[in-house]
């Protein structure tokens, strides 16, 4: 069985993620967090602009659309507070 990489996987590769967490440990970006880290802000974001979202609540809602597809990236559900709070 071949193993095809998505476009969203390739963008992801892009930017390392240990240079990623690195940066964020330097920058204490994760210090008052609990669970939506800065690496789960990354990915909604990064999927906001590839699927071209004006709101956060169409940003959840194409989310939790694909919400069984996450589990590999280690995002969970995600509610509108959550991500308009870690934009603040």
């Amino acid at each position: 069985m071949r193993k095809l990489e998505t476009i969203f996987g390739e963008l992801l590769k892009l930017v390392p993620r240990y240079q990623f967490e690195k940066a964020v440990n330097q920058y204490q970006g994760d210090r008052y967090v609990k669970s939506y880290t800065t690496w789960h802000q990354y990915i909604t974001i990064l999927f906001s602009q590839i699927k071209q979202k004006d709101s956060i609540r169409d940003m959840v809602t194409g989310l939790e659309a694909n919400e069984s597809r996450w589990y590999h990236l280690g995002l969970t559900s995600i509610h509108r507070s959550t991500f308009a709070d870690a934009n603040n």
